[in-house]
């Protein structure tokens, strides 16, 4: 089951989304959440702190990490696929996942 984990960093949010529990842990994500519809759920109210927030998905050792920053900071989203809603966050997150086949994911989480 994927597992959903958050920070908040320098005016940022992110939450991870992947199945690896310890290796987003030990990148600093806590408050596991479990299973798809309470991470979209987590992902979707994302931008609700930011007055007018941008998006970034990127991939990272094997999960996907999804960010949301002020409009105007959107330097702090600099390697990430930026985007301006949620859906399209949501968008690109799945696309990030079907890229990468459930054989390569079990070679990355064993």
């Amino acid at each position: 089951m994927r597992k959903y984990l958050e920070k908040r960093e320098n005016g940022a949010y992110y939450i991870a989304e992947g199945y690896n529990e310890k290796q987003m842990v030990a990148a600093g994500f806590n408050n596991v959440t479990a299973g798809i519809s309470a991470g979209r759920k987590m992902i979707r109210a994302m931008g609700d702190k930011f007055s007018e927030a941008v998006y970034g998905v990127k991939w990272v050792n094997g999960y996907a990490v999804y960010a949301a920053c002020e409009k105007q900071e959107v330097k702090k989203l600099e390697s990430y696929i930026v985007v301006n809603s949620v859906g399209e966050l949501i968008g690109k997150g799945g696309g990030l996942w079907s890229k990468h086949t459930s054989q390569k994911l079990e070679k990355i989480i064993g």
